[in-house]
């Protein structure tokens, strides 16, 4: 096995394919009487495995196998949700930029300002959020009806890291936008263009 289901073949077999003669890895054992078999093959010095522990072991093997570049992936996309959001929020500060300009004259506070911008920030946050959501609910259904061996399971603990992500984006997103805004002259409310 090598980042694979488990396939159970001949000793003849792998001593032609694998070059590995009198070696095996695995025994497949079917029996009616499984703790008399599991004692046995203990006492005699060998590893018994159910079914349900060589599901959790293989299962174990393939999340650290691919625990690092998913972290890679996770970090990158979290990245790229601050710049989206970010770069979002900025352009429609800067669309509406009069706008705000009128209500720093009426004399709103830099923290009226602050909140305005993590207000739209979290805003698309949520859009995004919500997108995600629909595009797996989508997406798993498509994947789990061509390659129904592939489990796609969304757990409280997941959707729960990702509402939280989602949050913490929002909010590191404003930082830009908010400056752009606390240093908002008033009086462009009042030029032309």
């Amino acid at each position: 096995m090598f980042m694979a289901s488990f396939v159970f073949m001949s000793h003849a077999a792998t001593d032609q394919i694998l070059g590995a003669p009198d070696t095996t890895s695995f025994i497949l054992i079917h029996t009616n009487q499984p703790e008399a078999v599991r004692a046995r093959l203990t006492a005699a010095g060998h590893t018994v495995l159910d079914s349900s522990e060589l599901k959790a072991n293989d299962l174990s093997v393939m999340t650290h196998a691919l625990a690092l570049p998913m972290q890679v992936m996770v970090a990158v996309g979290f990245g790229v949700g601050v710049l989206v959001i970010a770069l979002t929020t900025y352009s429609a500060v800067i669309d509406h930029r009069r706008d705000y300009g009128i209500v720093k004259a009426l004399g709103a506070s830099r923290t009226r300002l602050y909140g305005l911008a993590l207000e739209q920030s979290l805003i698309v946050a949520v859009v995004g959020l919500v997108a995600g959501a629909v595009f797996f609910v989508i997406s798993r259904q498509i994947i789990e009806s061509v390659r129904p061996q592939f489990a796609i399971v969304a757990t409280p603990a997941v959707v729960g890291r990702a509402v939280a992500a989602a949050v913490v984006m929002g909010t590191a997103a404003a930082a830009v936008p908010a400056r752009r805004l606390a240093r908002l002259d008033p009086a462009s409310a009042y030029r032309g263009g």
